[in-house]
């Protein structure tokens, strides 16, 4: 499948805070959180810097790509300036475009971002992307800690939930990749994947090229 030929006609790219694009932030910001929501009802809703509700999603969260037939929305993808473009969040109607659509989306945002995965995201990019292709994408724990600024510590299979340790032992060649962080006081699994240091809107030289990223 053809990727840019297929997502040309679903989705749209709200990029910054200029007037425009906060008034299409604000059409879709409704049906973007509660899709939001229920992506991560199993920690709760999604919270955190940029996700206290809404008016903070809106201006806070500099890019949303949302694929959408009319105004149905398919899926939205949010990402943030953090040590390069960082993908924060992540939602579908769960339908069977949806799945289409992530499985396009993952091999392509891997060379142009770099996000924080666990549970069923994880297991979706394993299973749409071969570990071979996976691989230059796997961030080292020690490199992590110091890209995030965030206290992170080995995983410790003896005291993961019941959740993350399917996890863990479902992908043993990611083990060295594996740390634990914690979120509103409880830890998490989580491996870190893409390419940092590419920032939102900024012109960045790869094998001699000047590449937008957009």
């Amino acid at each position: 499948m053809n990727f840019k030929k297929y997502i040309s006609e679903t989705y749209s790219n709200f990029i910054g805070f200029s007037d425009s694009t906060i008034a299409n932030k604000i059409k879709w910001a409704d049906r973007v959180w509660d899709m939001l929501q229920r992506a991560y009802e199993d920690i709760g809703g999604i919270k955190g810097s940029g996700f206290r509700d809404k008016k903070d999603m809106i201006e806070n969260i500099p890019f949303w790509k949302i694929f959408h037939k009319g105004e149905e929305l398919i899926a939205v993808v949010l990402y943030k300036d953090a040590r390069g473009r960082k993908l924060v969040a992540i939602g579908t109607n769960r339908s069977p475009q949806s799945k289409k659509i992530l499985s396009n989306l993952f091999k392509e945002t891997l060379k142009v971002s770099y996000g924080e995965y666990s549970g069923k995201l994880l297991s979706s990019i394993v299973k749409n992307v071969t570990y071979e292709k996976l691989e230059p994408y796997l961030l080292d724990p020690l490199y992590v800690k110091k890209l995030l600024d965030k206290e992170i510590y080995p995983p410790d299979p003896e005291k993961l939930t019941i959740s993350d340790l399917e996890t863990y032992n479902k992908y043993p060649k990611l083990h060295k990749y594996f740390y634990m962080r914690d979120f509103n006081g409880k830890s998490y699994l989580k491996i870190c994947l893409g390419t940092p240091e590419l920032f939102i809107e900024n012109k960045t030289k790869i094998a001699g090229k000047s590449v937008y990223f957009s």
